[in-house]
């Protein structure tokens, strides 16, 4: 009876402490990196806050290889401060979207990337990435943390996020 007793702590525990990952992780995934009074542009050619750049093309993937972005002719490499940024311009789901990126050219001619967008018939969209099953939605592609299932690629409008 005690050996039963003791299992059943021992479940109970690893319960709550899964829970609790499960729990803190989808908050910690949707923290937006950047301030949440920061409101979304109304078109692909809207210019950026704070004096930030504007670039308007498309993602070069290369396996392996972090993901250069092609604008106006030139090509960028880019740069985050937050790794979810560049995980989801690797996406292969992704690939054949055109973007905005909005951040600063660095002296390197590098591009430091603060927001995105994909863009549809003119109007932009936030890239959310959804488990059906847990109903967990993340900012950056890979396994759901509860079930280890896929996620699903989502485009949301970015009108209706409030990141």
């Amino acid at each position: 009876m005690q050996q039963k007793r003791s299992g059943f702590r021992v479940m109970t525990l690893l319960a709550a402490a899964v829970a609790l990952i499960v729990w803190a992780r989808p908050a910690a995934a949707q923290a937006a990196p950047v301030s949440a009074s920061v409101a979304a542009p109304t078109s692909p050619t809207s210019p950026a806050p704070d004096g930030e750049q504007v670039l308007l093309g498309g993602v070069l993937q290369t396996p392996g290889q972090t993901p250069e972005f092609r604008s106006d002719g030139k090509v960028y490499h880019l740069t985050a401060r937050s790794d979810y940024i560049l995980k989801t311009l690797a996406d292969k789901r992704i690939a054949d979207r055109q973007f905005r990126l909005e951040g600063k050219l660095q002296p390197d001619g590098s591009f430091e990337i603060d927001r995105f967008y994909t863009i549809h018939q003119g109007k932009l969209f936030k890239v959310r990435f959804y488990c059906d099953t847990c109903h967990i939605t993340y900012v950056e592609p890979g396994k759901c943390v509860c079930c280890q299932g896929d996620t699903e690629l989502k485009e949301v409008p970015a009108s209706d996020t409030d990141e």
